[in-house]
């Protein structure tokens, strides 16, 4: 299972270093996964890879938190929700 898991890493961080081949974010997930999956195909990804992405799902939570503007601004300051910073500390 780990094995699966750094192979869908690498697979999901290969296509975003491919700029001008790489799959929009925000749209529906199983378009992008499909996106994804033929473009690994082409780069020769083997079946074990396209496998762990075809078994891939989104996590309801992660998505929640992503979507969330005070987390996305606690991440680009590099802290996370409700950790003391310089701009939140009295």
């Amino acid at each position: 299972m780990r094995l699966r898991v750094e192979i869908l890493a690498a697979l999901v961080f290969g296509a975003l270093a491919w700029p001008a081949a790489a799959q929009e974010c925000g749209g529906d997930f199983e378009a992008w996964k499909q996106g994804v999956a033929a473009e690994a195909k082409a780069a020769g990804v083997g079946a074990v890879g396209l496998d762990a992405l075809e078994a891939a799902t989104i996590d309801q939570k992660v998505l929640a938190r992503d979507r969330d503007p005070e987390e996305a601004a606690a991440a680009a300051e590099g802290a996370p929700e409700g950790e003391a910073t310089p701009q939140n500390a009295s």
